[in-house]
C-alpha cells in the first residue's frame, strides 16, 4: 500500500523567513507587519504577511524593511525547511562544485539532499544563491510533504493558462499542490518559471495552519482552524479545535497532554482530512478525561487518505492513567468515490497504547482499519496494548446500522509481518458488511500474543446465499507465526 503521508504546512512554510534573508535579519525581534514602511495593508498578502510576522515566521530584512515582494534563493529556503523538520543527517555534496564549505548554507544544502527535499540543477551544481522558482519551491514542499503524487496525477490545471510553461519534472508536484488545495495560482496562471516571493510563501502558510503554540504550558481557549505545536510539554485543557492538530518536530520525545479535548475535522478540508497529524517527531500523547476526534463531514469522497491520528513514521505512545477515567473516542466518516483507506490511527513504527479506554469507529470505505503499522511490504511494526479497554467497529455508521459495502480489508489491529501483544485488557471488537468480506482479520500480525484479556471478537459479512466470490473471514490471523492466549476468556465469532 502506498501511503499519503501529508503533513500540514507548517513546514515548508515555517518558512517565510523564520530564517532571516539577510544576516541582520538574524538578530532581529518580530514586531508588527505595521511597522514596516514597505507593508501595504491593502494588499492582498496583508492578512498573510501581518500574521507571519505576529507569528515569529517572518522578519524584516532591516527595521524598516519586510520585503514582500522579494525573491527567496534556493538555500533560504533548504534552510526553512530543514529548521521545520529538525534535520540533522547531512549527505556528502562534494559532486556540487558551487557549495562552498565556507558557506553558511554548506550544512543546510547537505541536510536538504539528505532529506531528499533538494536535488542539484544538474550533477554538479546546485545553484544555492539563485532565487528559487514557483515551480521548484512547489516541488520542494511537495517532497518534504511527502505527498502522493499519483493520488493527484489526475488534477485538472485547465483553469490556468500557462500550464504547459511547467516543466515535465516538476508537473506531479506542481499538479499534487494544486489538488491538495496548496497553491492557487497568480489569478489565472501559475507562474511556474517566475521566482516565488516572501508574501507568496507567507500565504501559503497562512493558508494552511490558524494558530501556533510556541511556548510550553497549559492552553485553555477554543481554537478555530488548525493548530501547530512546535514544542514539548503542551497541554490542551477543557477545550475544541475545529480543524487538525499538528505536532511539529519541536515537540520530538516530549509529549502532548489532551485534557477534555474535541478536534472536529472539517467536512470543506481540501487535503488528507485528519485529527492529529504528527511529523518527525517521536510523540507521547497523553490523555485526561474525554476525548475526541470527530469528522464534521458524515461522507467524504476526496482523496485516498483518512486519518484520525497519524504518526507517519516515528515511534508513538497514547497514554492515560485510569483506563476508565481516560478516554479517546475516534469516529471516522464514511467514503465513497476515490477515498479508499480509512484508518483510525496509523503509524508506520511500533506503537504504544496505555491505560486508557480508546473507541474507534470505521463505517465505510475500501479498507478499515483501526490501527495499522504496516503497509504490507517494506513498513511491519508492532502493536503492543497494556491494561486497556479498546473498542472497535469496522462497518457499522455513527447509528449502528451494517453497511452495504464490500472491503478489501477491515482489520481493528494490523501490524502484519509484525507482533501484536495486548495484556491485561478488554478488547471488543468487530467487522460487519452486508456484502460479502473480501478480507477481514480483526487481528492481523505475524504473531499474536494476548495474555490476561477479556475478549469479544465478531467479525460478520454476506450471507451463504449471496452471490459472488466469498473472502476471508477472521477474527485473529497470523503470517507464518503463532497465537497465544493466556488467561483469556470470552467469545469469539465468525460468519460468511
Amino acid at each position: 500500500m502506498k501511503r499519503k503521508r501529508i503533513l500540514a504546512l507548517f513546514l515548508a512554510v515555517v518558512s517565510c523567513l523564520s530564517l532571516a534573508v539577510s544576516a541582520s535579519a538574524a538578530g532581529m525581534t518580530p514586531r508588527e507587519a505595521t511597522d514596516f514602511k514597505d507593508y501595504d495593508r491593502t494588499a492582498w498578502y496583508a492578512e498573510a504577511v501581518s500574521a507571519a510576522v505576529d507569528n515569529g515566521l517572518l522578519y524584516g530584512k532591516s527595521s524598516s524593511i519586510i520585503d514582500p515582494n522579494g525573491d527567496m534563493t534556493r538555500a533560504e529556503m533548504a534552510a526553512i525547511i530543514n529548521r521545520s523538520f529538525g534535520c540533522y543527517k547531512t549527505a556528502d555534496i562534494s559532486q556540487y562544485k558551487d557549495v562552498s564549505k565556507s558557506k553558511w548554507y554548506y550544512k543546510d544544502v547537505a541536510l536538504a539532499v539528505q532529506m531528499g527535499t533538494y536535488n542539484g540543477r544538474s550533477s554538479s551544481s546546485m545553484a544555492p544563491d539563485a532565487p528559487i522558482s514557483r515551480q521548484e519551491a512547489m516541488t520542494v514542499v511537495a517532497r518534504a510533504l511527502e505527498l502522493d503524487y499519483d493520488a493527484y496525477a489526475k488534477t485538472d490545471l485547465s483553469a490556468f493558462s500557462d500550464r504547459d510553461k511547467i516543466s515535465a519534472w516538476a508537473l506531479p508536484y506542481v499538479r499534487s499542490m494544486v489538488g491538495a488545495g496548496y497553491i492557487h495560482g497568480r489569478g489565472k496562471i501559475l507562474a511556474p518559471l517566475d521566482n516565488i516571493t516572501r508574501s507568496e510563501f507567507a500565504q501559503i502558510f497562512y493558508n494552511i495552519i490558524g494558530t501556533y503554540i510556541v511556548s510550553k504550558g497549559t492552553y485553555d481557549k477554543d481554537i478555530k482552524g488548525s493548530v501547530l505545536i512546535r514544542t514539548d510539554d503542551v497541554e490542551l485543557k477543557n477545550l475544541t479545535v475545529d480543524g487538525d492538530l499538528i505536532i511539529g518536530c519541536g515537540a520530538a520525545d516530549g509529549k502532548i497532554t489532551l485534557d477534555n479535548v474535541t478536534i472536529t475535522v472539517p467536512a470543506s478540508v481540501t487535503r488528507v482530512p485528519q485529527g492529529i497529524n504528527c511529523r518527525k517527531v517521536v510523540t507521547t500523547i497523553e490523555l485526561i478525561g474525554k476525548n475526541e476526534i470527530k469528522f464534521e463531514g458524515e461522507t467524504y469522497t476526496d482523496p485516498y487518505y483518512l486519518y484520525g491520528i497519524n504518526f507517519s513514521n516515528n515511534k508513538a505512545c497514547i497514554r492515560g492513567k485510569d483506563k476508565e477515567k481516560d478516554t479517546l473516542k475516534i469516529t471516522m466518516p464514511k467514503a465513497e468515490g476515490q477515498v479508499s483507506y480509512i484508518m483510525g490511527i496509523t503509524c508506520y513504527n511500533d506503537i504504544l497504547v496505555e491505560a486508557c479506554t480508546l473507541d474507534i469507529l470505521c463505517p465505510e470505505g475500501k479498507s478499515l482499519y483501526g490501527i495499522s503499522t504496516s503497509d504490507g511490504a517494506a513498513a511491519r511494526y508492532s502493536i503492543t496494548i497494556k491494561n486497556c479497554t479498546f473498542n472497535g467497529t469496522l462497518g457499522k455508521d455513527r447509528k449502528g446500522t451494517m453497511q452495504n459495502v464490500q472491503y478489501s480489508i477491515a482489520s481493528l489491529l494490523y501490524a502484519y509481518g509484525n507482533d501484536i501483544t495486548v495484556t491485561d485488557s478488554v478488547i471488543n471488537a468487530g467487522a460487519y458488511s452486508k456484502k460479502n468480506l473480501a478480507q477481514s482479520a480483526l487481528l492481523e500480525g505475524k504473531n499474536i500474543t494476548l495474555t490476561n484479556c477479556e475478549l469479544a471478537l465478531e467479525s460478520k459479512g454476506g450471507s451463504k446465499t449471496e452471490e459472488g466470490s466469498h473472502g476471508s473471514v477472521r477474527p485473529i490471523h497470523v503470517s507464518n507465526g503463532k497465537v497465544a492466549l493466556t488467561n483469556c476468556h470470552g467469545r469469539i465469532e465468525s460468519m460468511n
